[in-house]
């Protein structure tokens, strides 16, 4: 009897174990993903040009300060992009469950935009506001990379969903994927009935009440 019963516990546990194993194999890919396109992001962009003068950094004329927006714009272009792969690999890595692959996805896109924004913040040229003071002027600085937290990070999501979607529609259901999805249900069903009757045992129903002239 208890090697019928601990069977399914050890299906269970076992198909337990590897969707956890997909769900940190996911945010490992987001996070190599989001340090790799911070690299891009600090290759493909162009500090804006400027100079201390009188103790204030300014920038060198109206076009740099335009140049502040391509670093916005370049890093949604590229978290779309990388979103979008983030989504192929994990669709092709985490195949076990897609709604938690879904949900993988999701919460790694975050992080990898996340990660990309605070690395590319971290490698870009220092602020030339906080020390143009101490500086003769003439001074020739760039601007620092700016990024706030918050609309530009959904690019990353997008992305993400966009890929995940294009490998569910296009790559065909297999007979060995519903056979893997049948035997996931049939182990939960037996874990759960197995579970509901350990629950049954410990809590026995009560003594029926004695009958009228028992």
């Amino acid at each position: 009897m208890s090697d019928r019963v601990s069977a399914p516990r050890r299906g269970v546990a076992a198909v337990v174990g590897l969707a956890v194993l997909d769900v940190l194999g996911v945010l490992l890919v987001a996070v190599l993903i989001g340090l790799g396109v911070a690299r891009i992001w600090l290759a493909w962009w162009t500090p804006p040009p400027g100079g201390v003068q009188q103790g204030t950094w300014l920038f060198e004329d109206y076009a740099a300060i335009g140049d502040v927006f391509d670093g916005v714009g370049t890093y949604v272009l590229l978290g779309l992009g990388g979103g979008a792969v983030l989504g192929l690999v994990a669709a092709l890595l985490a195949r076990r469950s897609p709604i938690l692959t879904l949900v993988a996805v999701a919460a790694g896109a975050v992080l990898a935009g996340e990660v990309c924004r605070r690395s590319g913040l971290a490698l870009s040229p220092p602020n030339p506001r906080l020390f143009a003071g101490a500086l003769p002027d003439g001074t020739d600085l760039p601007d620092t990379l700016r990024l706030p937290f918050g609309s530009p990070v959904i690019a990353w999501p997008v992305g993400a969903l966009a890929g995940l979607a294009a490998v569910y529609l296009l790559r065909p259901f297999t007979r060995a994927d519903r056979d893997r999805l049948e035997r996931e249900r049939q182990e939960w069903q037996q874990g759960a009935a197995q579970q509901f009757a350990r629950t049954a045992q410990a809590w026995p129903p009560p003594p029926l009440p004695p009958t009228p002239g028992s």
